[in-house]
């Protein structure tokens, strides 16, 4: 039994109709062999992503429940990643509901503490948002798409990669210079303030 490496094609196929079948003994161990071999495959990428072994325990078990669902088309890893995506892009975006969430009952609650509000801090508030927008203009435009990819929609790093067609380590290098950017114009922006 191979672990961790694609199987040979007409193998796989011979496994995935195995997996189908009604005898259960030989569906589960043709399961097995797929779990030993892929396994690992998506243990793997799913680390690169840095997502949870539950993401990975879906997605076998999603496969493994309808097996002739793969047609060929592509490597079956490939097929098997591109599940784990979608799962792991459900996650984040059941993950963003949640904190939109979060963020709304504590709004409301700061609301109901204070029915009239801090205008001083409310403006003071639009004001760094303003200046905010104008640091941002001034990054590339690859620093503000990893920006908006890394710091607005929380995605992995390897899936802005993906996203922006550039290398991982290029995106982290951007993120981490656009943030210092940022980091400087705001602070610049508070000393003629007075906040500093």
């Amino acid at each position: 039994m191979t672990t961790g490496r694609e199987l040979d094609p007409q193998h796989l196929q011979k496994l995935l109709q195995m997996m189908a079948s009604l005898d259960t003994t030989v569906a589960n161990r043709a399961g097995a062999e797929v779990c030993a071999a892929y396994l690992p495959i998506l243990r793997r990428y799913s680390r690169i992503y840095g997502s949870e072994e539950d993401a990975v325990q879906d997605t076998m078990m999603e496969v493994l429940k309808s097996p002739l669902a793969f047609h060929g088309q592509s490597k079956y890893s490939t097929y098997l990643i591109a599940i784990l995506i979608n799962k792991l892009r459900d996650g984040n975006r059941a993950q963003r509901r949640h904190l939109a969430d979060d963020i709304a009952t504590l709004e409301e609650t700061l609301v109901d503490q204070s029915p009239w509000g801090n205008p001083e801090a409310t403006a003071e508030s639009a004001k760094t948002e303003t200046h905010y927008q104008k640091c941002l203009s001034k990054l590339t435009t690859l620093q503000r798409q990893v920006m908006f990819y890394c710091r607005d929609n929380a995605l992995p790093d390897a899936e802005v990669a993906r996203q922006l067609d550039c290398p991982v380590g290029t995106v982290k290098s951007r993120y981490s210079s656009a943030r210092q950017a940022l980091r400087k114009c705001l602070a610049s922006w508070r000393r003629e303030m007075g906040h500093a």
